[in-house]
């Protein structure tokens, strides 16, 4: 590996890292450690172009209950990799949120399932919502009132490898700022400073999923997917609207890596079920599907199958209720849907398929059940309060 291609890889990009407890990790130390650790030229990693690397990824191996018991609760889930399509580099990732404390992602290895880092993020948002872009190596992060994070993934991955692990194996990584009060390690870890990783977007939904709401405004977004070229959102209500965020990315003109993100327009494109908690698209053929997650605590969680019509709009074809409360995030692998709870088994499941979900017609009494808990939700937390306490739904 030419060191010239390290230096590239940092060029205009501020890897400056701040410790609270002793000295500084420098940039030059990581790239030291790309170089000593590396054996082939970096270049731009496309998980799409992987498809000899084809593995099939045992869900019912891959348990989290290490997020409970960091005091953490579950909320979305994605996997860093093509969509359909399980590699070797996939990695799973479950977004968490603790009330009072900054946010995390906790990423898992794809075919072991073993915990490989824990990312606390410089913000306390909810994080409800987690998706990636494979092609252009993007991961979203549901932020406040209607805005997105979005990070750099590539360098992401390049930071987790390089860095020691712990004692437990485990590599952490923390974007917290300095004297951070919401900061769950405070003192005990150093601090990465998280610019470098961030890629600045403008997508804003909270004016759309608000207009002709009168009473019940919305936070902007509860749960998100990336799908051929945009940004699907919606909020937990009685009947969540489906968001469309078109968007493009601006290059650097030299090396063609995303710099910023443009949310070039919002679109209603449809109603959903009450209580959505997460969704995820899936192609099969000529065909496009969405699937739901709705979610409350203390009813049942249900799945609910949309195909896309020419016009975008969802129309419902299958429902499914699902014997566990608080089902959140959740993927479609190969027509397989799995997802994550943020109660009772602390494990990711294998949950239903698309074609069981064709045939599937979920009861009406769990569907009222959702329906009036998310109303109530609507009536008793404003815009102005970011949600304080997930167990709360």
């Amino acid at each position: 590996m030419e060191k010239a291609n390290v230096d590239n890889l940092f060029k205009n990009n501020s890897y400056t890292l701040s410790n609270s407890t002793s000295n500084l990790t420098s940039t030059e130390e990581i790239q030291d450690n790309i170089f000593k650790n590396s054996s082939n030229d970096i270049g731009i990693l496309d998980l799409s172009s992987t498809l000899e690397k084809n593995k099939v990824l045992n869900i019912n191996e891959l348990n989290y209950q290490n997020i409970e018991d960091d005091g953490y609760t579950v909320q979305g889930y994605t996997i860093s990799d093509n969509n359909s399509h399980i590699t070797e580099d996939g990695k799973v990732l479950i977004t968490a949120y603790k009330k009072g404390y900054n946010s995390r992602i906790y990423m898992y290895d794809s075919t072991t399932g073993e915990l490989e880092a824990r990312i606390t993020l410089n913000t306390d948002a909810h994080v409800g919502g987690v998706t990636f872009d494979s092609k252009n190596q993007i991961l979203y992060i549901t932020g406040k009132n209607g805005k997105v994070s979005t990070y750099d993934y590539q360098l992401l991955n390049r930071l987790i490898k390089v860095t020691s692990k712990d004692t437990d194996g485990v590599v952490q990584i923390n974007f917290s700022n300095p004297d951070d009060e919401k900061d769950p390690e405070k003192g005990k870890q150093d601090l990465t400073d998280p610019s470098s990783f961030i890629i600045e977007n403008s997508i804003d939904v909270l004016e759309t999923v608000n207009q002709g709401r009168l009473f019940n405004k919305q936070q902007g977004m509860d749960t998100i997917y990336y799908h051929n070229g945009a940004i699907y959102s919606s909020t937990y209500t009685e009947n969540g609207d489906l968001v469309k965020t078109e968007i493009e990315y601006e290059r650097n003109l030299i090396t063609g890596k995303v710099i910023s993100i443009k949310g070039e327009s919002n679109k209603k494109v449809g109603l959903l079920a009450p209580a959505v908690q997460g969704m995820a698209f899936y192609e099969d053929g000529d065909k496009t599907y969405l699937v739901t997650a709705s979610s409350a605590k203390y009813s049942n969680s249900r799945l609910t199958l949309y195909e896309m019509s020419e016009s975008e709009y969802p129309i419902e074809i299958g429902s499914k209720v699902i014997s566990q409360d608080g089902l959140e995030g959740i993927y479609i692998n190969n027509g397989e849907v799995s997802g994550v709870f943020e109660y009772e088994d602390q494990k990711l499941q294998n949950i239903t398929t698309i074609e069981e979900l064709k045939e599937s017609r979920g009861d009406g009494l769990n569907y009222a059940g959702l329906k009036l808990k998310a109303v109530t939700w609507d009536l008793t937390h404003g815009i102005e309060n970011e949600k304080e306490d997930s167990n709360d739904n």
